[in-house]
């Protein structure tokens, strides 16, 4: 299964991060990048539903401009 969502390693798992686009997935993924954890996607992850574990598609992280106040 592919989740639209954010996803990474905060110490004591993976941490997914579901959201629709355009709420700061990427910049979080960046932030937590930065802070020097293990980051496995910034929109898009892939769900092995039957044994709970999370694969990397690979895609690189793509920052965009901030969302204006009134979206």
């Amino acid at each position: 299964v592919s989740l639209h969502a954010a996803a990474a390693d905060l110490g004591s798992g993976v941490v997914l991060f579901p959201a629709t686009h355009r709420t700061g997935k990427s910049t979080l993924m960046a932030r937590l990048s930065a802070a020097g954890r293990r980051v496995y996607a910034d929109d898009l992850i892939a769900l092995d539903l039957a044994t709970g574990e999370v694969f990397s598609t690979g895609a690189l992280t793509r920052l965009r401009l901030p969302v204006p106040p009134d979206n």
